[in-house]
């Protein structure tokens, strides 16, 4: 039995140049991740029939959500969206394509009312009907923006609302496309680039408190800077260069600013904290915090430079926390510290070792 509905569906654009230019594993997790940012501002309590890739297929039964509704459902998910990205660039660690390119990505809707069908298979709810093939031709279309909130004649000719009294950026354009087996389809649609001005930037954090140095190592290792990095940020590569490492606990697919991950090692567990990613030409800084005691706070500053095709990595130690330790303390400090320092001589060679030989493969 048909019922009146409204469809409503969220679009990611720059999703294929972005799935099939990029890194694999990185692009998925980062579409999921933008797809529930999405779904998590639904306030119209739409449901959801499919999630299509790169698009989510959202309907309600009945009568449809006001105009005015449909431009703070369109502007809360579109801003949220894009503040996502803009954390994702402030936070970045990884130098993949998918990590760097992220904020090419940008989001459109489209807005439709017309005559479904539900069918269920297995646990959901397929819709069906000539008006659930229209949604879908209509992403493909030929509006010159990448950006926008388009509203058929369909829906618009229901409403009873003044479409005038809105906010300053909503600029109505008419439009209409020659869909085949539909004709002439009419609409209008706003552009959303503006709302981007509206965007508050991410917060700045103070990222390091230093005590002094405390120590210092280098090696040159035979490998671009990019795979030295790669290796060096990436979590779990860590247990194929340091030594002793028993499991690692991750709960992050990709490695960001403020990231936590736990290493376990056979007498001492250490959680360790991603504070800092700089890059600058030819050169990166990675820094992390290794918290092994509440009175123990470690900092280490990886600086990666670009040498003759290889990369020259300097690790600085820094200490962080209150310094009025009692002689107790300092003593264990001393003792970690040197236990620490010979640990990462070590680790740096294998370090170089396993970069030279994914390098070679």
């Amino acid at each position: 039995m048909a019922i009146l509905s409204l469809l409503f569906i969220p679009d990611i654009s720059g999703f294929t140049k972005f799935v099939t230019e990029t890194d694999l594993s990185h692009s998925q997790h980062i579409i999921s991740e933008l797809l529930s940012v999405i779904i998590n501002q639904n306030e119209l309590d739409l449901k959801i029939s499919e999630i299509e890739g790169d698009a989510i297929l959202f309907y309600r039964n009945g009568d449809p959500p006001s105009f005015k509704e449909i431009i703070n459902q369109t502007k809360k998910m579109f801003i949220s969206f894009h503040s996502y990205l803009n954390n994702i660039e402030h936070n970045n660690v990884c130098q993949c394509g998918a990590c760097t390119s992220v904020t090419n990505l940008t989001l459109k809707f489209i807005t439709h009312f017309g005559e479904l069908e539900e069918v269920s298979i297995d646990k959901f709810n397929k819709l069906i009907g000539s008006d659930v093939i229209l949604v879908h031709r209509l992403l493909k279309n030929s509006i010159p923006s990448h950006e926008y909130l388009l509203l058929t004649e369909n829906y618009l000719n229901i409403l009873n609302d003044d479409l005038n009294n809105t906010e300053d950026w909503i600029k109505l354009e008419n439009y209409e496309e020659e869909i085949k087996n539909f004709g002439t389809v009419k609409s209008k649609y706003i552009t959303l680039t503006t709302l981007k001005a509206s965007i508050p930037p991410p917060t700045k954090k103070e990222i390091l408190k230093l005590k002094g140095r405390i120590g210092r190592l280098s090696i040159f290792i035979n490998a671009p800077l990019l795979i030295v990095h790669s290796i060096l940020s990436d979590i779990d590569s860590k247990k194929q260069w340091i030594k002793g490492l028993k499991k690692i606990e991750n709960k992050n697919k990709i490695n960001r600013i403020n990231a936590t991950h736990n290493c376990e090692f056979s007498n001492v567990k250490m959680d360790i904290t991603t504070l800092a990613n700089q890059v600058c030409e030819n050169e990166i800084t990675f820094t992390e915090e290794g918290f092994i005691s509440e009175k123990i706070k470690i900092i280490s500053e990886f600086v990666l430079k670009e040498i003759d095709g290889g990369t020259n990595v300097i690790l600085r130690f820094y200490s962080r926390g209150s310094s009025d330790k009692n002689f107790i303390d300092k003593i264990k400090f001393k003792f970690v510290l040197k236990t620490l320092m010979e640990m990462m001589k070590s680790n740096l060679k294998r370090l170089k070792k396993y970069c030279e030989e994914d390098t070679i493969q």
